[in-house]
């Protein structure tokens, strides 16, 4: 049970990341975005980015721990 949710948060995690990164593929391609808008979309991106790198690390150490 502990695995399967393990996998949906990373599963969000990566489609939450996905849709951001769309968005801000979208508002690049546009050129009508403002500048500001824009440094938002990469901020977004950024912030994303991190999370899923540290949820993945999260549910590594757990695994490693849960072994132990």
């Amino acid at each position: 049970m502990l695995a399967d949710s393990k996998s949906v948060r990373l599963v969000f995690c990566v489609a939450k990341f996905n849709e951001n990164e769309l968005r801000f593929k979208q508002k690049i391609s546009q050129n009508s975005a403002a500048p500001e808008t824009e440094a938002m979309s990469i901020i977004l991106d950024i912030e994303w980015t991190q999370i899923l790198q540290l949820e993945t690390i999260n549910l590594k150490m757990r695994e490693i721990y849960t072994e132990l």
